[in-house]
């Protein structure tokens, strides 16, 4: 038994030392993570006050850190890293677009300085509850789906940060979420597209909560794919009785499903 404690540290040992060592980011990284060229003999601060779009996804970077030069920064790529929380965006009142996808990140927290944000990518990582975008009253677009819950555990929504977003959010993707009670979601009057495909909805009345007393009267596209629900033949039918938008969605389906297209010789003949 001790020799096998002793393997076992020793390779935990060599892990660690041969762990790939952390990429920070630099005025370096900066400059190959965008398309915006240095001028000759340019300065940093000069360069880094330029620039509004940067690209650092896939870098291996666990830190946010350096670019409070950027202060003009609009779009900001950060996918597929190993960031495990939003920090340092201090300087980022300009930032429209923040991707974070598939990274470690487990709470969400610091989003205050983004009041101008419209499109938040953050799926694929731990995040069990949505909360800290109350100062995100211009968001568009929220991206969460597929986070690394535990087997049971549903994805929250904190009401703090619905009502500070349910006048501008216009699409919310929740796939893969573990969601069973949607009906949480009515507050966001103003969404457009909602995907709940891949979620473990029952109910009927769940589903009708999204539309009661005009909660979400805008919406046009509502993904329910790979649901419990999806499965029950009367779906798409209450569906349209709750909202009128979705019924001519719906009406439109099935016109398309139902059109049985001329042969093109045929349509041509009878042009002549």
């Amino acid at each position: 038994w001790q020799a096998r404690i002793s393997r076992s540290i020793a390779l935990l040992t060599r892990a660690r030392s041969e762990r790939v060592p952390q990429v920070r980011i630099t005025i370096d990284v900066i400059t190959r993570g965008t398309t915006q060229r240095r001028r000759k003999e340019e300065e940093d601060k000069s360069f880094l006050k330029r620039l509004t779009h940067i690209n650092l996804s896939d870098k291996k970077i666990e830190q946010i850190e350096g670019l409070e030069g950027c202060v003009n920064l609009q779009c900001l790529y950060l996918t597929d890293n190993k960031i495990r929380m939003v920090e340092n965006l201090d300087f980022a009142a300009n930032l429209t677009h923040l991707y974070l996808q598939d990274n470690d990140i487990d709470d969400m927290q610091k989003f205050e300085p983004l009041f101008n944000l419209q499109k938040l990518f953050i799926s694929g990582n731990n995040i069990q509850e949505i909360r800290g975008l109350e100062a995100c009253t211009n968001l568009q677009e929220l991206h969460v789906q597929a986070q690394r819950l535990p087997p049971d555990q549903p994805l929250m929504f904190c009401p703090y940060t619905l009502r500070a977003i349910c006048d501008s959010l216009l699409v919310l993707n929740a796939q893969k979420s573990n969601i069973t009670q949607p009906s949480e979601l009515a507050v966001l009057r103003s969404l457009e597209r909602l995907d709940l495909s891949m979620n473990r909805i029952t109910s009927f009345e769940e589903i009708g909560a999204l539309f009661s007393d005009e909660a979400c009267s805008n919406m046009s596209i509502l993904e329910l794919r790979n649901n419990p629900v999806s499965k029950q033949h009367k779906l798409r039918d209450y569906v349209a009785l709750m909202s009128p938008t979705l019924a001519i969605l719906a009406k439109r389906e099935r016109e398309i499903q139902a059109f049985k297209p001329e042969d093109y010789w045929e349509i041509h003949r009878s042009e002549e």
